[in-house]
């Protein structure tokens, strides 16, 4: 069985304390929660900019580590603020391979 953590209420962590703490803890993977909040994962020199993702991906390989989803606060139903943060979450998401992103919509009135 492969078990990961999620990244929830761990924002005072580094991205490689992170790492270091799943592999410590004998997890294989790390759900990373709400990354379009944190601009020191995405910004230049962060794991997560876009011209860091591939060097990411190949040291999470390196260290046998998985991210098996990203999880977002986004609201969905938030329309246009919501749209080009979850564009890009995806776009990274893809360069990285991963596979799914969690998100969700708040809604009024449901049909």
């Amino acid at each position: 069985m492969k078990l990961s953590f999620s990244t929830r209420g761990w924002a005072d962590l580094s991205w490689e304390e992170m790492m270091e703490t799943a592999l410590d803890m004998g997890f294989s993977g790390i759900e990373v929660y709400n990354l379009p909040k944190f601009d020191r994962l995405l910004s230049k020199g962060g794991p997560f900019h876009k011209y860091q993702t591939a060097a990411t991906a190949r040291e999470l390989r390196e260290k046998k580590l998985t991210i098996p989803c990203f999880d977002t606060s986004l609201d969905l139903s938030d329309g246009e603020t919501a749209i080009e943060p979850m564009i890009r979450l995806f776009e990274i998401a893809r360069d990285m391979r991963i596979h799914y992103v969690v998100t969700f919509a708040y809604s009024d009135a449901e049909d």
